[in-house]
């Protein structure tokens, strides 16, 4: 009996034996599947986390275009009003003209036309005053026969030239109007250094 129980005690702590290594094997796997794990959770949350770098940067980015390109926006919006502005006093400076310089600027347009057929003048309404067919006939006898026409041009200030079948105008509004384009830049450079 005393052999039973030694074979049996043997059979008891190899069974023991072999338990504790399959369970070490079990926990030294169990520890490799943990790390494992662990190790694809950290590479996972540092994917995420360049993710999420990398979108708040373009949000960054875009965001700082868009205010960069209203901040653009709005100085535009303010040089227009400016020119604008700048303009709109020119033509009324022009339109509150004394008679005086009226005439000047009139007799300054008349001069460079060609004394070979007569010219009609036809005035805005806003210039009528300004001159008399009188004084017209007086100041141009030396050049050549000027008509100032009876017809006027409705709310405009200043006037018409009808030479060799063209009309030439100088009405004060028309004329910024299409000097602003060659006038933009300069006078931009002058409001905005």
């Amino acid at each position: 009996m005393a052999e039973l129980k030694l074979l049996t005690d043997r059979l008891i702590e190899n069974k023991r034996l072999e338990m504790q290594k399959k369970i070490q094997e079990a926990q030294a796997q169990a520890a490799e599947k943990v790390a494992e794990t662990e190790k694809a959770l950290e590479e996972d949350k540092l994917h995420k986390s360049a993710q999420i770098d990398q979108q708040l940067q373009t949000q960054y980015e875009q965001d700082k275009n868009a205010l960069a390109v209203k901040k653009r926006n709005q100085l535009l919006a303010e040089k227009q009003k400016a020119l604008t502005l700048v303009f709109d006093q020119a033509k009324a400076q022009m339109e509150n003209w004394d008679d005086t310089q009226f005439k000047a600027f009139l007799l300054g347009v008349l001069q460079q036309f060609e004394a070979d057929e007569g010219i009609t003048l036809v005035l805005g309404e806003k210039s009528t005053d300004k001159l008399t067919a009188d004084w017209l006939k007086e100041e141009t006898a030396d050049l050549y026969p000027i008509d100032l026409s009876k017809e006027v041009i409705s709310k405009k200030a200043g006037f018409l030239i009808r030479h060799k079948g063209i009309d030439y105008n100088y009405f004060f509004e028309d004329m910024i109007e299409d000097s602003k384009e060659e006038l933009v830049a300069d006078v931009s450079q002058r409001l905005f250094q």
